[in-house]
């Protein structure tokens, strides 16, 4: 990353923009995404760069999204069986009213 910085310098981006990167860039190593870290290192320009974050950033609203609706799935199913051994508890113990209230009777 060190070698690059004067060549983004020179292609325009500030300070705060190049901290930006450079926390990018750690991010990126310590989770081991080299793929996102590979097209980072290659851009030319300032333009560049920025379509780099933006597919990057797309690709991760989209897992983000499909692991949501995932969770909702897996959310309402939990919920249905929840629901369902309640009602069988709800029953078996009526049930059990019933055969108590008809054997004393």
């Amino acid at each position: 990353m060190k070698s690059l910085e004067a060549d983004l310098v020179q292609a325009g981006l500030d300070d705060h923009q190049l901290n930006l990167l450079r926390q990018q860039h750690t991010h990126l190593r310590g989770e081991g995404r080299s793929a996102e870290l590979g097209s980072l290192r290659a851009h030319k320009d300032q333009a560049q760069l920025a379509e780099c974050l933006a597919s990057i950033s797309q690709t991760r609203d989209d897992k983000a999204n499909s692991a949501a609706r995932k969770f909702a799935v897996i959310a309402f199913v939990a919920s249905l069986a929840y629901s369902g051994i309640a009602v069988l508890f709800s029953l078996a113990v009526v049930y059990l009213q019933n055969e108590v209230v008809l054997s004393g009777a």
